[in-house]
């Protein structure tokens, strides 16, 4: 959770104000404040998989999906016939492992998105994608809506 700092400090300022002012009711020990939203942490990124391979190529994905890389590269890194690494992905996982690099590439834009003001451009290479077009239109069918979307409901500030 983000905790919503600027509602506490008001309620606390409040509080605060009314005791100074003389107020004698009695006080709750503890006031809940809504969080801002609920912030997904790469510690609960873990999907359960038995496979040592699969998991070493989610890890590898995992790592560096933002920096350009391709279903060859986690190959490199992960030793395997392309059509078994497919077939183990699609078995226990229910996808392809390109199809795995492009969400991960879409969690970084969504969150690029939601907690900065960077360029979209710059969310598109910060992601991993060629170009902006391209971040538009993976983004599109990954979420139903443009980036440019996304950002004005989930962008800072709102909540």
């Amino acid at each position: 959770m983000q905790p919503n700092a600027r509602r506490s400090g008001y309620e606390a300022a409040a509080l605060l104000a009314r005791l100074m002012g003389g107020e004698k009711k009695a006080v709750e020990p503890t006031h809940r404040v809504q969080p801002v939203r609920v912030v997904e942490r790469q510690s609960t990124d873990v999907v359960a998989v038995a496979d040592a391979k699969v998991v070493a190529a989610l890890k590898f994905i995992r790592q560096h999906a933002c920096e350009g890389v391709d279903v060859g590269d986690v190959l490199r890194a992960v030793p395997m016939s392309r059509t078994r690494l497919e077939e183990k992905f699609k078995a226990l996982l229910g996808h392809s492992p390109h199809r795995q690099i492009v969400q991960q590439r879409i969690a970084r834009a969504k969150h690029l998105l939601a907690e900065s003001k960077v360029a979209i451009r710059d969310v598109a290479e910060q992601a991993g994608f060629d170009n902006a077009s391209y971040l538009s239109v993976a983004f599109r069918r990954e979420t139903g809506m443009s980036p440019y979307v996304y950002r004005s409901k989930h962008g800072a500030g709102k909540g």
